[in-house]
């Protein structure tokens, strides 16, 4: 507390901490090539291709590549409805 003002703490660190950004980006990266490989495991175990899952999730070929490489963008990606159609549910993604 600085003169009655409360600074959360990450605040503090990312203002103190030149890496901070590249670490929290970092730590997504990771998070997004772990959903990406979960994805393409519960795809293959169902024996589907990629255009299949593709279609079915309402999304084009080329985002679902991008989805289970990992480098996608998390607000417009459809991960958890890709998830359920190949019959694996939100627990999947933390195993």
């Amino acid at each position: 507390m600085l003169n009655g003002i409360v600074i959360p703490a990450f605040e503090i660190r990312r203002i103190t901490d030149k890496n901070c950004e590249q670490k929290i980006t970092g730590l997504g990266s990771l998070q997004k090539k772990f959903c990406g490989e979960r994805i393409k495991e519960l795809r293959q175990k169902n024996g589907m291709s990629q255009e299949l899952a593709a279609s079915l999730s309402g999304i084009t070929m080329e985002e679902f590549v991008q989805i289970e490489n990992g480098s996608f963008n998390q607000a417009q990606a459809p991960v958890i409805r890709i998830i359920e159609i190949l019959g694996g549910s939100r627990n999947d993604m933390f195993l």
